[in-house]
């Protein structure tokens, strides 16, 4: 028996529901990505601080002092980030894409936060001392490699989260 009326509703159904699950997946790979830039952009602005002896903090003075384990702490964000992805079933290609946007997602934070401080030196006066915004990140070759970095870490993760999914537990 044919219906084509029915076919024709089921068709726009089934479309409206892809339609709908591509942008509540983009907009969870998009707020998890923020979320992962705010904090990477918080450390930068921390590790600024402790480095321009604004104030003493334990945090960027720790950044300072580690910046492997700080790089190898991001990379398990950035992973943790991607399996969750996986596991909450986003799509492979999208939250790979948003992942590896992570630099561009940094600097749009950057350009819409402002943390400002004073440089002066430790026998300097504060009446002459310039003003500077820590929270800035601009594009490099770092960028390039850091974003090449988030699109092989966010592939290999967002995948490992999805076989975890898959995987069937038995006792």
């Amino acid at each position: 028996m044919e219906d084509a009326g029915w076919a024709s509703d089921i068709r726009r159904t089934l479309r409206r529901a892809r339609v709908t699950s591509l942008l509540s997946q983009g907009l969870l790979s998009l707020t998890a990505a923020l979320a992962l830039a705010a904090c990477w952009l918080a450390v930068l602005v921390l590790i600024s601080r402790a480095a321009w002896h604004i104030d003493t903090n334990p945090l960027g003075t720790w950044s300072l002092v580690n910046p492997v384990r700080f790089d190898l702490l991001f990379l398990g964000l950035l992973t943790g980030t991607g399996l969750a992805l996986g596991w909450l079933r986003v799509r492979l290609w999208l939250g790979t894409v948003i992942l590896t946007l992570t630099p561009l997602w940094i600097w749009v934070l950057s350009v819409l936060v402002r943390s400002e401080g004073v440089w002066h030196e430790p026998d300097g006066t504060l009446t002459n001392s310039p003003s500077y915004d820590f929270a800035t990140y601009a594009f490099t070759t770092g960028s390039l490699i850091f974003s090449l970095g988030c699109l092989v870490v966010g592939l290999l993760s967002i995948t490992a989260g999805t076989r975890l999914r898959h995987r069937k537990i038995t006792p």
